[in-house]
């Protein structure tokens, strides 16, 4: 799935709305999609949705890392669209904290994936 954590406001809350919308969006689990507006999500409780797109988690506070205004991020260039991303380090953090079953089976593989950047980065790649 993937998981956005969104700014926390309420502009940045009415294209979440829209976006998810636009996506077709229903409560995990559920057959319809809802029109969400922006005051669904001004409690910034985390939300699964199914949409066209696949799962999607609305995650406006992580373990261990926080909220948007506190997370380290980078840009991402996907085509046109340019979006943040935590850092490897953020979603390592995360995920070590949590300590869950499924968190800790991803963590050998984002140690290695950290690793190649690395290397990547002191090659100059």
């Amino acid at each position: 799935d993937l998981d956005v954590m969104p700014r926390r406001d309420l502009d940045n809350a009415e294209r979440l709305a829209a976006a998810l919308n636009s996506l077709e969006a229903r409560p995990l689990g559920g057959e319809d999609p809802v029109e969400l507006e922006g005051a669904d999500f001004l409690g910034w409780q985390m939300q699964r949705f199914d949409t066209s797109a696949g799962p999607l988690d609305v995650v406006p506070n992580a373990a261990a890392i926080g909220g948007f205004e506190e997370v380290a991020t980078i840009e991402l260039a996907l085509g046109d669209l340019s979006v943040r991303a935590i850092t490897i380090d953020e979603v390592i953090a995360s995920k070590e904290k949590l300590g869950r079953p499924k968190d800790t089976a991803a963590l050998p593989a984002l140690y290695a994936a950290r690793e190649a950047l690395h290397r990547k980065r002191e090659s100059g790649g």
